[in-house]
């Protein structure tokens, strides 16, 4: 899965629906005036994640969901407008101010799919995503492909990082035995370039 797979259009049709998506959430107002974006990809069913940056790099909100029941257009607006009241930003909101500034980059998801032994992940090619379901509760935890490379891991350190932030369990859950359920994605990021 790769980039390729869209058109220019394409790739700018899903960036410029973020960005609307974006500047209603932070300024509470539709964007009337907006040019209706006509793209068939905007009907495709795929998980999402949203990522804000500000140019200087820094961390503004990331949010998604691997839930591909409706099409692209919807979930790339409600993703996005979530990522812009990311929780960890509670104390710190993005503002109206800032949004010639934020850098958007939506990452499209494949399906999850099963892998028996975590350690056959590629570092830097697959996502993971593990589960844990307990007491009738489902526990969850991932990260993009991107991550394990940009921080330096291996990985089993991955795992373990996956397990100890993403769900709050010991960093070592993850080795055999286990209760643990592991599926591995690939994703194709989209960047604005502003």
């Amino acid at each position: 899965m790769n980039e390729d797979e869209y058109t220019s259009a394409e790739r700018d049709a899903i960036l410029t629906l973020a960005r609307h998506a974006l500047v209603e959430a932070v300024t509470s107002r539709s964007l009337l005036n907006a040019p209706t974006i006509d793209s068939d990809v905007l009907n495709e069913r795929r998980g999402v994640f949203v990522t804000l940056r500000r140019r200087s790099g820094e961390l503004r909100g990331c949010i998604g969901t691997f839930d591909a029941s409706t099409s692209l257009r919807t979930t790339i607006s409600r993703t996005t407008a979530s990522a812009a009241r990311d929780s960890r930003f509670v104390d710190n909101p993005l503002h109206a101010e800032e949004l010639d500034d934020v850098v958007i980059s939506v990452t499209l998801l494949t399906p999850l799919s099963p892998i028996e032994n975590p350690l056959d992940l590629k570092v830097g090619i697959d996502g993971i995503y593990i589960l844990r379901e307990q007491d009738g509760k489902k526990f969850r935890g991932c990260f993009l492909p991107e991550v394990a490379s940009e921080q330096g891991w291996t990985t089993a350190r991955l795992l373990s990082e996956c397990c100890k932030q993403k769900m709050g369990l010991d960093p070592d859950d993850w080795r055999a035995p286990t209760d643990l359920q592991f599926f591995t994605f690939r994703a194709i990021k989209l960047r604005e370039e502003l």
